[in-house]
């Protein structure tokens, strides 16, 4: 399920309780404006998420569009668009380097003909 607005999903009925309700029944013990202060980096977290999720589909999306576009010369002649392969290749990259949660750097090797 995609979320609009980050308190869609905080905000959310999951079981029995929603998930804000069990994140302030978890942190009970740290002070209220610490705990603001935790909801503003999940907020980050969940911006930086979606945003990521965003131009994944997006590079993706226009790497079909144009493959299907009758007109292109790629596509008359049955061969590789070099550019729609670039866009997936950097939606790829962008996947990877979330999953690696973005730190350090992530390196791929790639044999080009």
């Amino acid at each position: 399920m995609k979320y609009e607005q980050f308190n869609d999903w905080f905000d959310e009925l999951e079981n029995f309780s929603m998930r804000g309700e069990r994140f302030h029944d978890e942190f009970s013990h740290v002070d209220y404006e610490t705990r603001k202060r935790m909801i503003e980096w999940l907020q980050a977290a969940w911006a930086c998420v979606n945003m990521s999720d965003d131009i994944v589909h997006r590079l993706r999306k226009r790497a079909e569009i144009r493959r299907q576009i009758p007109t292109r010369k790629s596509v008359q002649e049955g061969k590789p668009d070099r550019l729609a392969d670039l866009l997936e290749e950097a939606a790829t990259e962008i996947e990877n380097l979330r999953h690696n949660n973005g730190l350090g750097y992530y390196w791929s090797v790639t044999t080009r003909e």
